[in-house]
């Protein structure tokens, strides 16, 4: 079993709670909330925060910051990466559907819930 496998199985033998749009609010440019954002959150973690104040990886806790030379490594896929230090996933880009139909971009790194990590192998 690979060191990153032990530490999701690890992860999920915690209460950890999934996000909800009270962790994160996310609006549109007309300031109204995003459709449906709580049942797109539940693949996520809530946000942990260092004593910097910046969003904290979940598997390791490091900060996931700089994108040149820092901690959050780009994935393949559009807006999806990982932690550099110990590999957890997490998604920086996300696009949503406002209330009045607009797409809405947002950045802010998410961590994945170590139960939805454990679906997506199961479908590879």
């Amino acid at each position: 079993m690979s060191e990153f496998r032990k530490m999701v199985e690890e992860q999920r033998l915690l209460p950890i709670p999934r996000c909800t749009p009270w962790e994160v609010t996310i609006r549109g440019d007309d300031g109204e909330p995003v459709k449906d954002l709580g049942r797109y959150l539940e693949s996520f973690q809530p946000p942990r925060v260092t004593r910097n104040r910046q969003l904290a990886c979940a598997g390791c806790g490091e900060a996931l910051t700089g994108f040149l030379f820092g901690t959050f490594e780009w994935g393949l896929a559009h807006g999806e990466g990982r932690c550099c230090r110990c590999g957890w996933p997490a998604r920086m880009y996300h696009r949503l559907e406002g209330q009045n139909g607009i797409e809405v971009h947002v950045e802010i790194p998410l961590c994945y819930h170590p139960d939805e990590l454990l679906l997506i192998e199961e479908r590879l």
